[in-house]
Parts: structure tokens; sequence; C-alpha cells
């Protein structure tokens, strides 16, 4: 088995030269290893939109800022580099900001 350093990857081969695990990089030295089979399996497309939303549920509603902040810093590992629009809020967070406010009294009926 041979392993093989570079800046951006790390790659695992046996003694034929095939490929079986690869590493991808991220800014604190870590790797993030995907398997070859892992790799081979079908991809499922998913709208750009659709997979911010599901990024945010998967963190628990995770307010978009904090969102950004981890993407810049890859603070989680397997979080793609997302495009976040400010203006996006999902149907759970905005029920959940609502606040009850008390009615007036009314003098005469």
């Amino acid at each position: 088995m041979k392993v093989n350093f570079t800046k951006t990857e790390c790659l695992v081969t046996n003694e034929q030269g095939e490929l079986l695990m690869k590493g991808v990089r991220s800014r604190d030295n870590c790797y993030l290893w995907i398997s070859k089979e892992e790799d081979n399996l079908s991809t499922c497309y998913i709208s750009k939109e659709d997979e911010v939303k599901l990024w945010h549920q998967k963190l628990g509603h995770l307010h978009l800022k904090g969102m950004k902040k981890a993407i810049v810093k890859e603070a989680i590992r397997g979080l793609p580099k997302l495009k976040i629009d400010e203006g996006s809020i999902c149907g759970e967070c905005q029920i959940g900001k609502q606040t009850k406010m008390s009615h007036p009294k009314l003098q005469h009926l």
C-alpha cells in the first residue's frame, strides 16, 4: 500500500497502483476521506437553494451568518461551499421568531 500526500489531497493506492482511498485537505490540514466505492455512487442533483435549506435544517436551523462563518472557516466536515443569500429564511424559523402582542382593551362594544 502506498500513501501519497500533495498540497490538496492524499491518495492511497495498492501494490498494483489502483486507487483505494482519496482524502481532500481542508484549511486546518485535516483530510475528509472518500472511499473508491463512495466516489462511484450515483449522484442526486438538487438546486443550490434546496441544498442551502437542507444544510440549514441539518445544522439545527443555524442562522445564515453562522453558516457563512462555518463555510469560510471550514469548521464542519462535509459542508460544501454554498452561496447563501441573506434574504432567504425558512418557514419554521419565521414562525419561531414571531411574538405575541397583547390586544388593547376596548372601552365600548
